[in-house]
């Protein structure tokens, strides 16, 4: 998807007051990245646009988020990256039961553009993608355009381990974007491509935000449960639905902490510290141990949780059924 303009310091813009609905003409005073941008209202007359000539005066300075800014000729001023990672997935199964398919690729790029990209369509999006799917490459390429795609063999390391390496790997593509052009983005998403989102998932509100988003760890849906069915217990009941192999992910039935691992949502330089969560694994399983109250079973949502804790960052949810 293509970019827009920096809408950086000294640019001319149109500001929309919080609570009004006009565009009042504005110069931007200060911009950095994770915080409302300080600009400077002009004062002018009713029929006076931005683009013409005459003396202004600032009338007053004030602070937005830049999802409430345009550029001189009406483009989006914030900017937001979508770094996809991981394995496709399918729509039979787990991937080592059945692979990856472009089906499935299909039918999730379709929910994510919907409930995700459009929805948010005050947000210049950037797409980057990283897969180990090395086989459906163009299938990626064609149905996200992103700006920035490697497709690599999967390293031989563990399970969680290689989950980690792709956070961080999608990640670095959009850091290395921002180090070229010499920006941040105003809000970046790590997202797994095997998901289906079925309702609209609001990131524009959340600009600047300094916490790590995701969803609410007592979240669950199947066909079995209510959704967002609490499952904190200990009874080991057989033929309880909430103990099936499959058809329900529910690690909150294990532990009271934990993170979701659909998507995170955070501040540029917020979202770098947190993606290389894989790489701090030796270390919190040497620290904890298996099987200990912080790591009760070896998955990613007990890293990620002991992650972003250590590096002090806030966290905030959304809830929705995926």
């Amino acid at each position: 998807m293509a970019t827009t303009s920096s809408c950086g310091r000294g640019s001319q813009v149109w500001a929309r007051i919080t609570g009004g609905e006009k565009w009042q003409k504005a110069e931007v005073i200060q911009r950095e990245p994770g915080k409302e941008v300080v600009v400077a209202l002009f004062e002018a007359g009713a029929e006076a646009h931005l683009l013409g000539s005459g003396n202004r005066s600032i009338s007053s300075r004030t602070s937005l988020p830049a999802t409430a800014l345009r550029t001189r000729l009406g483009g989006l001023c914030a900017r937001a990256a979508l770094c996809l990672f991981g394995r496709v997935g399918n729509l039979h199964g787990k991937f080592h039961e059945a692979g990856s398919s472009s089906e499935a690729l299909e039918v999730s790029a379709h929910s994510v553009w919907e409930n995700v990209l459009r929805v948010n369509s005050d947000l210049a999006w950037d797409i980057f993608a990283h897969t180990w799917d090395e086989p459906l490459a163009s299938a990626i390429s064609e149905a996200y355009s992103p700006v920035s795609l490697v497709a690599e063999p999967q390293p031989k390391i563990g399970d969680v381990e290689s989950f980690g390496e792709a956070c961080r790997r999608s990640v670095l593509l959009k850091a290395e974007k921002e180090a070229r052009e010499g920006f941040h983005y105003d809000l970046a998403v790590l997202m797994r491509y095997d998901i289906f989102v079925r309702r609209p998932l609001h990131f524009s509100s959340l600009v600047p935000t300094d916490r790590l988003w995701t969803g609410y760890w007592c979240s669950i849906h199947a066909e079995d449960l209510s959704v967002r069915e609490i499952v904190l217990t200990e009874d080991q009941i057989e033929g309880d639905v909430r103990f099936r192999a499959s058809g329900v992910l529910a690690p909150s039935q294990f532990s009271a902490t934990g993170l979701h691992d659909f998507w995170f949502a955070s501040a540029s330089r917020d979202l770098d510290r947190f993606a290389s969560w894989g790489q701090a694994v030796p270390g919190y399983r040497e620290r904890y141990g298996l099987s200990s109250n912080a790591i009760p079973v070896h998955v990613g949502h007990f890293y990620t949780y002991l992650h972003a804790r250590d590096i002090g960052l806030r966290l905030g949810y959304l809830g929705i059924s995926y």
